[in-house]
C-alpha cells in the first residue's frame, strides 16, 4: 500500500539517522550523539529512580533510614571527591576511569533486582530487607564519586562553549521523555503485578539500560584529553582558600549554591513519605507525578537554551531562581493529593533554567586546565550541605511537622537567590568559541 511505503520511507528519511548517528569522521557530531544516546537508554534507570525510596517505604523503612540514604552518599563526596579530582587529573586516561566508575556504580539496579536472594544469605539474614536496600544504594555510590569527579570537565572538553547549554538542555529532555513514557507504565505495572517481582522486573530493565548508556559513553571520542598543569598544585585549606577569594564570580555562586542545596536537601527525603503516609498516594499515583513532572521537563529544556543563549546566564539564573521558592511552599499548604499533579510542575519549569544557567557559570568561571578541582570543591560544600540537611530535615519533621520543614526550604531558596543577585556581571562567550574542545 502508498501510505505504508510512504511510512516507510519517512521513517528511513528521519528515524534511521538518528539511531545510527553522524558519520564516523564527525568526530564532534558523533560524540555528541553519544551524549544523547547515553541519556536515552539511562532514562530507564531514571524512571526505575523514582520507585527507589516507594520500594523502601513499602519494604517499611523510617524516615530516619530514609534520611541516612539521601546523607550518607554525600558524606561520601565529601570525603573522596578532592582525591577523586586529583586522581582524574593526573591520570593519562580520565576517559576510562570515568566509564569504568559509571558501569560499577551502575550495577546496584542489578543488586536491587536480587535484593530478595540477597537477604536471604547468613550473612545478611539479620539485616532487614529495607535496611538492606538502603546500604546497597549507599555502599554502590562510592563509585559515583570517580565518574562525578570527571564528568563535567569530560563533557566540558568534548562540547564546545557555545553548544553546552543546547546539548545540556536535550540530553534532559531525551532523559525526560523516556521517563514520561516509562514511569507511568511501571507505576501501572507494579500496582498489578505481585510484590516484590514487580519492583524486581523494573529494577533488571533499569539495569540494562544503564549498562547500555555506559557503553555509548565509552564510545565517546576524547581525543588527548589530559586536565592536569604542568606543575600540579597540592590541595590543601591554603589553596582552596586561594581559589575561592581569587574569583567573586566563582565564590557567589558557591555561597548561593550551598544555601540552595541546603533548600533542596533539607526537604528531599520527606516528599514520598508526605504523599504516601500522609496523603495516602499509591505507586501509579507517584507514577503519574513524574509523568507530569517529566513533561514539564521535556517543555523547559525546549524553551530555556535560546534565553540563556541571548539573555546570558546570569540574567536568567537572577529571574528564575526566586520562582524556587513556590514548589515547597504550596506543597506545604496542600492537604490532598490533587494539586500537587500542578505544584511539581513549578520546580520542572524554573529549575531546569536555574540548572541551565548556573551550570553554564560553573563551567565559565572554572579554568580549563583546573576544571576537575574546581568543580570538586564546588561539589563537596553542595554534599556538605547534602549531608546535614536531610538527617537535620527529618528530624525537625517529628518537632514541627512535614509541612514545616518545606516552609523553612522556602525560607532557605529565598535567600539563595538573594545571594545570586550579587553575583558579577560575566562577559559574553564569543559565538565561535570552541576553545575547550579537543577532537
Amino acid at each position: 500500500m502508498k501510505w505504508v511505503n510512504n511510512l516507510r520511507w519517512w521513517l528511513a528519511d528521519r528515524v534511521s539517522p538518528f539511531v545510527r548517528g553522524p558519520a564516523a569522521r564527525h568526530v564532534r557530531q558523533r560524540n555528541i550523539w553519544h551524549l544523547y544516546q547515553d541519556l536515552i537508554w539511562l532514562g530507564l534507570a531514571s524512571a526505575a529512580n523514582t520507585y527507589i525510596t516507594v520500594y523502601a517505604i513499602r519494604l517499611g523503612a523510617s524516615k530516619q533510614l530514609l534520611g541516612l540514604q539521601a546523607a550518607i552518599p554525600s558524606l561520601l563526596m565529601v570525603l573522596l571527591r578532592i582525591p577523586a579530582a586529583q586522581l582524574i587529573e593526573r591520570s593519562a586516561n580520565p576517559k576510562s576511569l570515568i566509564v569504568r566508575s559509571l558501569q560499577i556504580g551502575r550495577m546496584v539496579f542489578l543488586l536491587i533486582f536480587l535484593l530478595p536472594w540477597l537477604a536471604h544469605l547468613p550473612l545478611l539474614r539479620q539485616i532487614p530487607q529495607a535496611a538492606l536496600l538502603i546500604w546497597i544504594v549507599i555502599l554502590m555510590g562510592i563509585p559515583s564519586v570517580l565518574s562525578s569527579a570527571g564528568w563535567d570537565a569530560f563533557f566540558a572538553a568534548i562540547v564546545p562553549a557555545n553548544q553546552r547549554a543546547r546539548v545540556v538542555s536535550t540530553r534532559n529532555m531525551l532523559s525526560n521523555l523516556i521517563v514520561l513514557v516509562v514511569v507511568p507504565v511501571m507505576g501501572y505495572f507494579l500496582d498489578w503485578a505481585v510484590f516484590p517481582v514487580n519492583y524486581q522486573v523494573i529494577f533488571l530493565l533499569a539495569f540494562v539500560g544503564a549498562m547500555v548508556s555506559a557503553w555509548h559513553v565509552n564510545r565517546i571520542e576524547a581525543g588527548d584529553l589530559s586536565f592536569a598543569p604542568e606543575t600540579p598544585q597540592a590541595l590543601n585549606w591554603q589553596e582552596v582558600r586561594r581559589i575561592i577569594s581569587g574569583s567573586r564570580e566563582f565564590s557567589t555562586l558557591l555561597i548561593g549554591t550551598f544555601v540552595y542545596q541546603w533548600a533542596i536537601s533539607i526537604s528531599s527525603p520527606l516528599f514520598n513519605i508526605y504523599f504516601i503516609e500522609e496523603l495516602g498516594a499509591s505507586d501509579s499515583w507517584i507514577g503519574w507525578r513524574t509523568t507530569l513532572a517529566s513533561l514539564a521537563s521535556i517543555v523547559a529544556y525546549r524553551f530555556w537554551p535560546r534565553p540563556v543563549e541571548q539573555r546570558g546566564e546570569r540574567t536568567i539564573l537572577l529571574l528564575t531562581a526566586p520562582m524556587m521558592v513556590l514548589f515547597p511552599l504550596l506543597t506545604g499548604l496542600t492537604r490532598t493529593l490533587a494539586p500537587n499533579l500542578f505544584i511539581v510542575l513549578i520546580p520542572r519549569v524554573f529549575g531546569a533554567a536555574v540548572m541551565l544557567s548556573r551550570y553554564n557559570i560553573l563551567l565559565r568561571v572554572s579554568p580549563a586546565e583546573r576544571r576537575p578541582t574546581y568543580i570538586a570543591i564546588y561539589a563537596i560544600l553542595m554534599n556538605i550541605a547534602a549531608f546535614f540537611a536531610p538527617l537535620i530535615g527529618v528530624r525537625l519533621a517529628d518537632w514541627i511537622g512535614i509541612a514545616g520543614v518545606f516552609f523553612i526550604s522556602a525560607a532557605l531558596r529565598l535567600i539563595a537567590a538573594l545571594i545570586y543577585q550579587s553575583l558579577p556581571k560575566l562577559p559574553a562567550v564569543p559565538a565561535g568559541d570552541t576553545s575547550p574542545v579537543q577532537t
